[in-house]
């Protein structure tokens, strides 16, 4: 009896690369070009975000971590790309030593109490050599702008919708209607210019720090390592190389997924969320920051209330947030940014314990010495006991209890199965559905003038009405947040010059009340696109 092939692998929809990268493929890798569209770009996606901080391999320095399945989708099907991968060399694989296989799922039996993680590549030679060819290049001297191309290897004339239809899951979602129909998301204004300027004052820090094998004195930012700063380098890079394109100059596609607890996620590898709040501010000069104030500590202090549990430390300090904040930091001898980002840690389950370190995003991000003097401190130690109090409180609440399925629903409608789940990461599920809540509130009230999302923050074009946010946000999750708001605007004149001081005058004026912003009002760039092309995300 013949059994059935399995299908192939459907290339994402809502995914892109950049023409100008294939074609830097095709120039330099012999047989490139000969593959099909769909396989360049696919290959090109790879490329594209092979090497950021998320790809890089959990055992192997130097090396970067793809799923199989991946590497099927970007070629067709698993046979396909093995295929392809022989024809080209474009990845290198590290090879197993002695006995020891690569494992790729806990549900291996032969994984059983040993590491599990995907096969090591690396690029090519060839192919590095192309990728850092192309990266060094400075897409604003283009005269002709680069296509930015879907899964199937098509030019894209008209950006697609900013949240995808399905979840990560596949399931259908219609949460985020209002936003997706304004289309105001779907094209990021940057600022070129000011981007400009940044990609070389972190230049210059990266080159000093190299040259001079420390870090240097009179750092433009607080960066925890070098590959840190040649990280934040490389991203600075490709949003320049993302804003010159057919979708408009200046312009950003970014796509977003909602994922398993309702919070979305931007896709393509490199995007302006989550980004380093001065990467952010070169980019969006002239727009307007909007940010739940401690959004995750308020919620776990506002549900343990609920339940009759008081967690002083957490609330002294959301009412000291930067004092705190600042005390720690001073202390430990760490930044004002590492000590926000170890707090949070701290809430999504990083842990003290010795044997835990291994795995401890705290020491990663300060380093072992610091981390241990901040476990050390009084004023840190009282809030990460507090931490672990509510978690174990609000979990053992008979409202947060799995339902009969075993599912773990959260406010935003989104389950997770609960024996899956380790403690800290159903509590981050049920934080980030009131998270979503909130975010789908603010997004339903000024849908036209929103035009970056960042899990619980927004950027929009023009000044909104904070009182009418916090209310809606009250409204649809019955939490009192408070919303933190700034215009960007970084010191220009003594970062950047005066070039983008024009600049900026330029945007501000520009950004008149009620005008939205992204493909709406950029619709005219949109139109001069041609079809021809590539790309795939995973």
């Amino acid at each position: 009896m013949q059994t059935k092939p399995k299908p192939k692998p459907k290339p994402k929809r809502h995914s892109f690369v950049l023409e100008s990268l294939v074609k830097q493929l095709a120039k330099d890798v012999p047989g490139f070009k000969a593959e099909s569209p769909q396989v360049q770009s696919g290959l090109a996606y790879l490329v594209w975000i092979g090497p950021t901080k998320f790809r890089q391999h959990a055992v192997h320095d130097g090396y970067m971590s793809f799923h199989y399945t991946e590497l099927a989708r970007a070629c067709g099907s698993r046979q396909e790309w093995k295929a392809v991968n022989a024809r080209l060399g474009f990845l290198e694989e590290k090879k197993a030593t002695g006995s020891r296989n690569w494992r790729f799922s806990s549900k291996d039996k032969s994984a059983k109490g040993k590491d599990v993680h995907t096969k090591p590549y690396r690029f090519s030679p060839t192919v590095q050599a192309s990728r850092d060819t192309f990266m060094a290049k400075k897409p604003e001297r283009n005269k002709v702008l680069t296509e930015m191309l879907d899964a199937n290897g098509a030019g894209i004339g008209t950006p697609p919708k900013a949240i995808a239809s399905q979840d990560a899951a596949g399931v259908r979602t219609t949460r985020w209607r209002a936003i997706n129909k304004a289309g105001s998301l779907r094209l990021v204004p940057v600022n070129i210019d000011s981007l400009k300027q940044f990609r070389k004052r972190i230049g210059n820090d990266a080159d000093a720090w190299k040259r001079t094998g420390h870090r240097p004195q009179d750092l433009f930012m607080v960066y925890p390592n070098l590959d840190a700063l040649l990280e934040l380098q490389e991203k600075v890079a490709q949003i320049i190389h993302m804003a010159i394109t057919t979708m408009g100059r200046g312009l950003v596609m970014h796509i977003y997924k909602e994922s398993d607890s309702g919070r979305l996620y931007a896709q393509g590898g490199v995007s302006l969320c989550g980004v380093p709040r001065e990467f952010r501010k070169a980019a969006l000069v002239g727009l307007w920051d909007y940010d739940v104030e401690n959004c995750h500590f308020d919620i776990i202090a506002q549900m343990a209330k609920r339940i009759g549990v008081h967690c002083d430390a957490i609330e002294y300090y959301l009412a000291k947030k930067k004092p705190v904040r600042n005390e720690i930091a001073d202390a430990i001898g760490i930044s004002y940014e590492e000590t926000k980002t170890s707090l949070l840690s701290v809430l999504y389950g990083a842990k003290s314990e010795a044997w835990y370190w291994y795995k401890n995003a705290i020491p990663d991000n300060i380093g072992t010495d610091a981390a241990r003097r901040l476990n050390d401190f009084p004023l840190f130690a009282n809030i990460a006991n507090d931490v672990k109090r509510a978690r174990q409180a609000i979990l053992a609440h008979t409202k947060n209890k799995p339902n009969r399925q075993g599912g773990l629903v959260n406010a935003f409608g989104k389950s997770i199965k609960a024996d899956q789940h380790s403690d800290e990461q159903k509590l981050a599920h049920l934080i980030q559905g009131i998270e979503a809540q909130a975010l789908e509130a603010c997004t339903e009230l000024n849908p036209g003038e929103i035009v970056l999302l960042q899990h619980d923050g927004f950027t929009a074009t023009r000044r909104l009405d904070v009182a009418a946010l916090e209310q809606a946000i009250r409204a649809a999750t019955g939490y009192a947040l408070t919303l933190e708001e700034e215009q960007v605007s970084p010191d220009l004149a003594a970062q950047y010059g005066k070039a983008v001081e024009n600049e900026f005058s330029k945007v501000r004026k520009s950004l008149k009340p009620n005008a939205g912003a992204g493909y709406s009002r950029f619709h005219t760039h949109v139109s001069s696109v041609n079809s021809a092309g590539m790309p795939y995300a995973s």
